[in-house]
């Protein structure tokens, strides 16, 4: 993934970002997005899927979603694999030209890769529950309980630029200081140092 400048926040071109695998555990933001599943009740999605075979299901749900109410241009894709989307380059492209990046849980983990590559590029991280260990501790993401609260969030992100440009600073600034590398490297040298 290339390492791009990070344009402020108001000068890029999406409002928001998803790219990614459709796991069941990314359903939830799925059926959000969804104009047709966001009416179905969560458990008669969940059925569907048993139903129809989740293989099969995931092609079929595959495609682009616009997040219609929001003021700008989106780019949200599900896709039916890991590594089946975009290339690196053009994933951090889109990453360092987003506002605001939804992070859904990963396949067996709250934790995906896209947190820090979102953080890393400049991006406002909306997010499910992470674990508390100590190096989410302080991490300038907008938790959330449900994807439906989420969106809620990101319509009020859109409508208030200042928050959204403080968001992105404080993103800059953890990514910088807690997850680069000279921090993950002054990290393990001041652990040595303790056990020294």
């Amino acid at each position: 993934m290339p390492l791009l400048d990070n344009k402020p926040v108001n000068d890029r071109q999406f409002d928001l970002f998803y790219s990614g695998n459709l796991n069941e555990n990314r359903f939830t933001l799925y059926k959000e997005l969804n104009p047709v599943f966001r009416w179905m009740p969560e458990a008669a999605g969940r059925m569907l899927i048993k139903f129809i075979g989740k293989l099969r299901l995931l092609y079929l749900l595959e495609g682009t979603f616009m997040l219609k109410d929001t003021p700008g241009e989106n780019y949200i894709r599900f896709t039916h694999g890991f590594k089946e989307g975009l290339s690196a380059y053009q994933y951090g492209e889109l990453l360092a030209n987003s506002k605001i990046t939804l992070c859904p849980k990963g396949f067996q983990s709250p934790e995906t890769f896209r947190h820090i590559e979102a953080l890393r590029a400049g991006s406002v991280v909306v997010t499910e529950s992470l674990p508390g260990t100590r190096y989410y501790k302080n991490a300038p993401f907008i938790l959330i309980n449900n994807w439906k609260e989420g969106l809620q969030k990101v319509r009020q992100l859109l409508d208030d630029q200042k928050t959204l440009d403080e968001l992105q600073q404080q993103s800059i600034k953890w990514y910088t200081d807690v997850c680069s590398e000279n921090a993950v490297a002054k990290y393990i040298q001041d652990q040595l140092k303790t056990v020294s």
